[in-house]
C-alpha cells in the first residue's frame, strides 16, 4: 500500500511539473527597448494571462510616470502590478508635494530599491525597462533592471523568452560599418568595474555608479521612425520563433516633447 500512495504522489508531481512547464511555455510576453538620437522607445505584449488563460487582450504593460517618463513590466502579473502601484503612489505623493513628477533616473532608482528591499523575503518575479528623457543631458536614456535588483543604463535591451533572438536582432542593427559586435555597448572591464550590483539602501535622489551610456553605435544615430521600424522587426523575429501566442504589441516612445503613443506592432 505504501509503494502504491508513493507511486500514485510521484505520478502527480511529474504531470504538474509538466504542466507547470507547459504554461510557462505557451504564456510568452516580451518588452523591448530601444534608444535612438532623439528618442527612447518601448514596446510591450499588451495580453494579461494567468495560468495559460488569457484574461484580457488589451491590457497595457506600460505605464506613463509624469511627462517624460515610460515603465515597461514584464513577468508574473500580480508581480508587476504590485511593482507599478508603488511606482504610481511615490511618483504622484512627489508630485503634490513638489509641483513636478520624478525624472526617470529617480523612478530607476526607486524601483531598484523596492526590488531589492523584497529580494530576501518575497521575490518580485518582474523584469523592468524604464525610459525617460534626461534634461541635464538633452537626450533620452533607458534602464534595464532585472529580478534581482541589477540596473544598468543600455542603448537597447529586451526582457522575456524570446530576449536571445531580440538581442541579436538589434545588436546586428546596432553594428555601424562591420564594426565591432560592442558599438554602443559596455565591456566587461566597464561592467566588471562599478562595484556592488545590489544595494537596498540607494536614496532616490542620490548618484549612482552607472557609466553613462556610450553615445555610438547604428541605433543611436536613428531617428524615431527609424526605432519603430527596428522595434517591428524585432517582433516579426519573435513572432516567428515563439510557440506560444504573443498577439499584438504596444509602442510608446519619449522624446523632448514628452510621451507618445505610436501604435500597435
Amino acid at each position: 500500500e505504501i509503494s502504491k500512495f508513493l507511486s500514485a504522489m510521484l505520478l502527480f508531481m511529474i504531470k504538474a511539473l509538466v504542466t507547470a512547464s507547459l504554461i510557462e511555455l505557451i504564456s510568452s510576453s516580451l518588452l523591448i527597448g530601444v534608444v535612438t538620437k532623439d528618442a527612447a522607445i518601448i514596446s510591450s505584449t499588451n495580453v494579461f494571462e494567468k495560468n495559460g488563460v488569457t484574461m484580457r487582450g488589451d491590457y497595457d504593460w506600460i505605464r506613463q510616470l509624469g511627462e517624460e517618463c515610460l515603465v515597461g513590466v514584464q513577468g508574473d502579473s500580480s508581480d508587476c502590478d504590485f511593482l507599478l502601484t508603488q511606482l504610481e503612489s511615490s511618483n504622484g505623493e512627489h508630485l503634490l508635494r513638489y509641483g513636478r513628477s520624478l525624472p526617470s533616473k529617480s523612478i530607476a532608482n526607486l524601483c531598484r530599491r523596492i526590488i531589492a528591499k523584497y529580494l530576501r523575503v518575497n521575490q518580485l518575479r518582474v523584469s523592468v525597462l524604464i525610459a525617460g528623457w534626461n534634461r541635464d543631458e538633452n537626450c533620452p536614456s533607458l534602464h534595464w533592471l532585472d529580478s534581482i535588483g541589477a540596473m544598468q543604463v543600455v542603448p537597447f535591451a529586451a526582457h522575456g523568452q524570446e530576449f536571445s533572438f531580440v538581442l541579436g536582432l538589434l545588436d546586428r542593427k546596432n553594428r555601424n560599418d562591420g564594426h565591432a559586435a560592442t558599438d554602443g555597448l559596455l565591456s566587461a572591464t566597464e561592467i566588471a568595474g562599478k562595484g556592488d550590483v545590489i544595494n537596498d539602501c540607494i536614496p532616490m535622489q542620490s548618484e549612482t555608479s552607472l557609466q553613462k551610456t556610450k553615445r555610438t553605435g547604428a541605433l543611436l544615430q536613428m531617428d524615431l521612425i527609424g526605432g519603430v521600424s527596428v522595434l517591428r522587426s524585432c517582433i516579426d523575429v519573435a513572432r516567428k520563433r515563439t510557440v506560444g501566442r504573443l498577439g499584438s504589441f504596444n509602442i510608446k516612445g519619449v522624446t523632448a516633447s514628452g510621451c507618445k503613443d505610436l501604435g500597435l506592432g
